[in-house]
């Protein structure tokens, strides 16, 4: 009896489904030596190398299975997603047009022309084709979420949330929707939903290592660390080489928990292949070898980790520069802009400074009295001021006026109790004279660190925000530190009676004398939870997340004299006219 290539079809589909990648390969291959005219079978060559983490090798079988058969769909829509994880977007531009052409209402082709212009910056564009995608197949799950998640890049948590609910109706037992629920709800600061959604995920797929990761880290931002680690756990059971999975579990054991754990780190480091996954387990290395107080090694997986994280991200600080000078310009020191109306609501506390200076601290030490909402770190100044710090657009009366009111109706929503809220972007310190002038009713408060603990701080975490590739660089934390001077003299020139400085070492010696301080500069009658953030029960999101829980202390204050050999590039990119007060202790 001959063979039937659709039952050989099968067999192979079935080895992808059970993640028997190569085994899956193979006999793909086999199969297009035997049926040589079958498109199926290249096309199934190609999702096992995808699977694999080979997109680039699996174009070809994309391309062959086109060649085969024109009007068979998948491998087409194969090599556009295939093409784009590549970065090779114009090529797979140019292919979604020609296939476009041909089959205009095909949603399946808009929802990867979507993909495609989101992976290529334009949120615009994109979004226009998750709407086209949407209007020709409403029950398409997988373009409402596309649509979410460009409404989440852009800030819109409510949109994006509508979004979700709309998928949610179309795939109830979904995973994946209950997952980016989490996330449009976490956006907008609906913590304990955001978690109900997360581990209802985790309760429709427990195999899934995305949402096992999500659960985990929504446990530790509420506190519940415990919960976090055996999520974790549960989680490198599955994947036992996961990067995240191994970066995040160290951050919560003690040094004998990791010791047991770093043979395990040690063989995900020598699997390794992309820098992506090889940064997370040096600092997941040098975390565990600190514990253990093997300092060699500790610097040794830092300096590795940093080195791979800076090929990945690198540092352009001529445009940070220029972009300083583009702000600065908007607010000459002898001319002070005239403020605009404050407008009803509560009153915005801006909590800023360089990133590992205190910011989180004081946050959940002014978000613990129960008039104040804890907003988070959020991106809405920032984006709101893009024409402003681009220098597309000037900032006059009217664009303060407008910057308010965007402002205010951007905000997540609180209780009705609220009397002011906590915004806890650091790097608004940049935009302090856009927010001063538009929000006349607002008090901002700067953290002041030594800036060589700021760096030892920064250069011992991974931050994953595209902006914050300079972290992997000491000189380049040098540099922006010197632009963050610079900024501040300038707003403190400005605005001398809105900014309170509050020095770190100072602060964490004496937590109830600054939380009454802090109480007085924010408008607020002073409470003893004030100082007592550490059982403040709002979330943290932030790299502080475990160290905020830990109660306050002063052991990190002067740490950097440790390290002073290895901190030796960031001192020497000092600019000493900035820093005139910076012992040489």
């Amino acid at each position: 009896m001959a063979a039937d290539p659709r039952m050989e079809a099968q067999k192979i589909a079935g080895l992808l489904q059970a993640g028997k990648l190569r085994a899956a390969f193979k006999a793909a291959k086999g199969a297009m030596k035997r049926w040589p005219r079958e498109a199926f079978f290249a096309n199934l060559a190609g999702l096992a190398l995808v699977h694999d983490g080979d997109s680039r090798q699996a174009v070809a079988y994309f391309r062959k299975a086109m060649a085969l058969n024109p009007g068979f769909p998948e491998p087409a829509q194969n090599l556009i997603q295939a093409l784009v994880a590549l970065d090779r977007l114009e090529t797979a531009q140019a292919t979604l047009d020609k296939l476009l052409a041909k089959r205009p209402r095909d949603p399946e082709l808009w929802y990867q022309q979507g993909l495609c212009h989101m992976r290529a910056g334009r949120a615009e564009t994109a979004e226009t084709a998750a709407d086209r995608a949407l209007e020709l197949a409403p029950k398409m799950v997988k373009a409402w979420l596309l649509r979410a998640a460009l409404r989440m890049d852009r800030g819109d948590f409510a949109g994006a949330l509508e979004d979700c609910r709309a998928a949610e109706r179309r795939a109830p037992q979904s995973a994946e929707v209950a997952m980016r629920l989490s996330e449009a709800l976490s956006g907008l600061r609906r913590d304990a939903e955001a978690l109900e959604a997360i581990a209802r995920a985790a309760a429709l797929d427990p195999g899934d290592t995305e949402v096992l990761h999500r659960h985990a880290v929504l446990l530790n931002q509420a506190g519940r660390t415990d919960e976090a680690k055996e999520a974790l756990k549960r989680l490198l059971t599955l994947a036992p080489q996961s990067p995240d999975g191994l970066y995040d579990l160290v951050q919560l054991q003690t040094a004998e928990e990791n010791a047991a754990l770093l043979p395990q780190i040690e063989t995900a480091l020598h699997k390794a292949r992309e820098d992506s996954a090889r940064l997370l387990l040096e600092f997941a290395a040098a975390r565990v070898h600190g514990q253990l107080g093997d300092a060699a090694a500790e610097a040794r997986h830092i300096a590795e980790g940093n080195a791979a994280d800076a090929r990945l991200r690198p540092h352009d600080f001529a445009a940070a520069e220029a972009q300083c000078a583009r702000i600065l310009s908007q607010f000459p020191e002898d001319a002070p802009p005239p403020a605009a109306e404050p407008l009803a609501g509560p009153v915005p506390i801006f909590v800023l400074g360089m990133m590992r200076s205190g910011t989180t601290l004081t946050e959940q030490m002014i978000s613990a009295h129960p008039a104040v909402f804890g907003a988070g770190e959020l991106d809405t100044a920032a984006r709101l001021t893009m024409p402003q710090v681009a220098g597309e657009a000037g900032f006059g009366a009217d664009e303060a006026a407008a910057l308010a009111r965007a402002y205010r109706a951007a905000l997540p929503e609180m209780p009705e109790s609220t009397r002011a809220f906590v915004d806890k972007m650091p790097a608004n310190y940049r935009l302090i004279g856009y927010l001063a002038t538009a929000l006349p009713e607002a008090r901002f408060v700067h953290l002041v660190r030594d800036p060589r603990d700021v760096a030892l701080s920064i250069w011992r975490t991974h931050f994953p925000a595209a902006a914050m590739g300079f972290t992997a660089d000491l000189e380049a934390i040098a540099q922006m530190a010197n632009l963050y001077r610079r900024y501040m003299a300038r707003w403190q020139a400005l605005f001398p009676e809105r900014i309170l400085d509050v020095p770190y070492a100072e602060l964490v010696q004496d937590i109830e004398g600054w939380s009454r301080r802090l109480a007085e500069h924010c408008g607020l009658d002073w409470v003893p939870e004030m100082a007592a953030p550490e059982k403040n029960p709002g979330a943290v999101r932030t790299a502080s997340v475990n160290q905020v829980r830990q109660g306050v202390h002063s052991r990190s204050v002067g740490a950097w004299r440790k390290h002073a050999e290895a901190l030796a590039p960031f001192v020497a990119a000092l600019d000493p006219a900035l820093w005139p007060d910076l012992d040489a202790g």
